[in-house]
């Protein structure tokens, strides 16, 4: 088996390799993020932004990220030197969840977040020093539910104010599942 010493040798010989820590990513995930898929929602965009005369003001993404108590460090791997993602599979996740819902036009203008809690009770406290403006929820899992997904679609409007002259394209992922 290889040690220490022949994998100092090994990078020595080949300076354009580093170790690094790859990023998770969730097999449904890498399943569809494909040429077609990526192609066809490209598509459907350029379409919504023609027909609607959409500018980067009035197109806004919406992302879900969840950051777990429990953190499992992935073992480094060998990357090509330059390389900023370098990512991993992986199979699930563990620990309490709490879910940040983020949003931002590609204007850069953003929206207040919402935070979602693992929790039966909402406790006041939750929403001590969150930043003005953000939504504190609570839901069984600590993820996003159809619920939440109403509530956050309820504050973006207050918070864009869209018209039916003055339309807004807001993206989400397909998050409603959990």
């Amino acid at each position: 088996m290889a040690g220490k010493k022949w994998f100092d040798s090994f990078m020595s010989r080949h300076p354009q390799l580093s170790l690094r820590q790859p990023e998770s990513t969730s097999m449904i995930r890498c399943k569809g993020f494909n040429r077609s898929n990526v192609q066809e929602f490209f598509n459907i965009l350029e379409k919504l932004v023609q027909d609607h005369a959409l500018t980067a003001t009035k197109i806004y993404n919406v992302d879900e990220t969840g950051f777990s108590t429990v953190q499992k460090r992935c073992q480094e791997v060998l990357a090509k030197k330059g390389k900023f993602q370098v990512g991993v599979v992986a199979s699930g996740e563990r620990g309490v969840n709490t879910t940040f819902v983020c949003c931002a036009s590609a204007a850069g203008q953003y929206l207040a977040p919402m935070v979602i809690f693992k929790r039966k009770m909402m406790a006041p406290e939750l929403a001590d020093e969150a930043p003005p403006g953000s939504l504190v929820e609570i839901s069984d899992t600590g993820y996003i539910n159809a619920d939440l997904s109403v509530t956050w679609l309820k504050h973006s409007i207050a918070e864009v104010k869209p018209s039916k002259e003055e339309l807004i394209l807001e993206k989400f992922e397909k998050f409603s599942s959990h």
